[in-house]
């Protein structure tokens, strides 16, 4: 994931200031009390009311580097730049992945999966 959070951030710094609008904007939206701070039931609201159901929940922990239990706007900048330009997901948990995987490593622990 960290990797993801760097490749966010250096996206966003070289970004037209349109393009920064769009993930400011996207930010607003999910914070529907304006505190600046995303909860987990802003977050999971969110996911539901905008098609993004196949986002493991879970997700909010992985985002919330500083482990305040919220999501600030570079927190947030991650998952933005997760669902615009990542594509490739663990087919059992929803996960994020890195290179050419199908299922991430601690699904395929879960499973008991015999082969690499």
């Amino acid at each position: 994931m960290e990797e993801l959070r760097l490749a966010a951030r250096a996206y966003y710094n070289n970004s037209s200031s349109d393009l920064q609008n769009l993930a400011i904007n996207f930010f607003r939206s999910m914070d529907t009390n304006g505190d600046g701070w995303i909860s987990f039931q802003e977050f999971t609201r969110f996911l539901m009311d905008n098609g993004y159901n196949w986002v493991n929940p879970n997700m909010f922990s992985q985002l919330d580097t500083n482990l305040d239990g919220g999501l600030d706007f570079w927190e947030v900048l991650t998952f933005y730049y997760i669902i615009k330009t990542r594509g490739v997901l663990c087919n059992a948990c929803y996960a994020p992945l890195h290179g050419l995987h199908f299922t991430c490593v601690a699904c395929m622990l879960r499973r008991g999966a015999r082969h690499l």
